[in-house]
């Protein structure tokens, strides 16, 4: 057991969790703390931007900007890291869902009884194009790929390079399994292609998934 001392020379306190450079660590390894931690404050981020939502002044544009910059920001800050298994992504994604309809709701001031509701959930997409927004299914994944593409396109000795390497290796992991997944979607058909590309471009953009992204 390693004793961990404080600047004052006291033994640490024990805990099960703790937050370290932005995000939270626990014994399991596990991203799920994290994820519900990000999608807590975002909602508060979002509650206290509500003069904006309501705003009849600011366009739909600026407000899927705003929300994406101030809102999405925090809610997948180094998610780019996280191993997204099936149940973190539709948590996610139904966080995302109701911030949507949440955001139309106060903007244009209605009731949300049943019907509207289910108005607003079958119109999905049309809130994406109306606010400007990409579907969540592809945010952590272009996350995910920028940043190992700016890690490659390092020196050599750099150490984000190196580790990011080292993780690379690690095909059975679930973080990497993730990777090589986004790479095959790619038809990139070999991390050493991977890294040159990453080299040329300076990060790596995924053409296919901004298919989902909403246009004009």
């Amino acid at each position: 057991m390693v004793k961990v001392m404080t600047c004052s020379g006291k033994n640490a306190a024990m805990c099960s969790k703790f937050v370290y450079l932005g995000s939270m660590l626990t014994p399991d390894a596990t991203a799920q703390g994290e994820i519900r931690r990000r999608a807590a404050i975002a909602w508060t981020v979002f509650g206290d931007l509500d003069r904006i939502w309501k705003s009849h002044t600011i366009t739909w544009k600026l407000k899927g900007r705003l929300f994406s910059a101030l809102v999405l920001s925090i809610m997948l800050y180094n998610a780019q890291v996280w191993p997204l298994v099936k149940d973190y992504t539709a948590f996610l994604e139904g966080i995302y869902t109701r911030m949507i309809k949440s955001l139309y709701t106060r903007a244009t001031r209605m009731k949300t009884d049943s019907k509207q509701t289910k108005a607003l959930l079958t119109k999905k997409i049309d809130l994406l194009k109306l606010l400007h927004l990409p579907t969540m299914h592809g945010l952590p994944w272009q996350k995910r790929m920028r940043w190992v593409g700016h890690a490659l396109r390092r020196a050599d000795s750099d150490l984000s390079k190196v580790e990011v390497k080292k993780e690379l290796a690690l095909s059975l992991k679930p973080w990497t399994k993730y990777l090589l997944g986004d790479v095959k979607e790619l038809n990139i058909r070999s991390l050493k292609a991977l890294e040159d590309i990453s080299k040329k471009q300076g990060y790596i953009v995924p053409y296919k998934k901004q298919r989902n992204y909403t246009q004009n």
